[in-house]
């Protein structure tokens, strides 16, 4: 019998909680994992940090090796998850054409939070001596603090996913990663035991 594969990418805007939930997922339930941040604090370390436009043009590189490495890990494994502040439309295009490729579905996760919450977790990772200083924190910070509240749905990833989950983590704790866990299990019943470590 064939097994589906599926691909899961979880996004968001900064500091939502999306590497954590990717940590989780791949220490739950033994998945290989991608992260944007990941390959680009590789690219800090060869290439060097510098202002938002250079920090912007490593995020672009990191995206294009993302979904090149995500094509071997897709093809390998029943189900795989990336990690990223996917854009639109550009990565709806290049999301759903990786999961075509690999005949595997696609769910979006999409995290979100109030920006004031935002902002705040930012500048606790300023404090932070194990994150890599090239992110610039404090400058996405001072943006996202004059941001007005608003949904943070991204309308164009919505449309390329198979199934769709959108969680607020204003409130992000331990519990609150695990429930996402369980919903993103619940929501691939031909995977829940796939390598899954209860």
């Amino acid at each position: 019998m064939h097994e589906q594969r599926w691909i899961v990418a979880i996004t968001g805007a900064p500091a939502t909680g999306k590497s954590a939930l990717a940590a989780l997922l791949r220490s739950r339930c033994g998945w290989p994992l991608l992260t944007k941040d990941g390959i680009k604090e590789t690219l800090f370390e060869t290439l060097g940090t510098g202002d938002r436009a250079w920090s912007r043009r490593l995020s672009d590189a990191s995206f294009e090796l993302l979904f090149q490495f995500a094509a071997d890990i897709a093809r390998e494994a029943p189900v795989s998850v990336i990690e990223g502040n996917f854009r639109v439309p550009v990565h709806c295009e290049r999301l759903r054409a990786l999961a075509n490729a690999h005949a595997a579905r696609l769910m979006i996760v999409e995290l979100y939070a109030a920006p004031a919450i935002i902002a705040q977790r930012l500048r606790q990772r300023m404090r932070d001596e194990a994150r890599h200083p090239g992110h610039l924190d404090g400058d996405l910070a001072a943006e996202i603090q004059v941001e007005t509240a608003r949904p943070r749905t991204l309308p164009g990833l919505r449309a390329c996913a198979d199934v769709w989950l959108r969680r607020d983590t204003s409130g992000l704790d331990d519990a609150a990663l695990q429930a996402i866990a369980s919903a993103i299990l619940a929501a691939l019943p031909a995977q829940q035991s796939v390598g899954a470590r209860r």
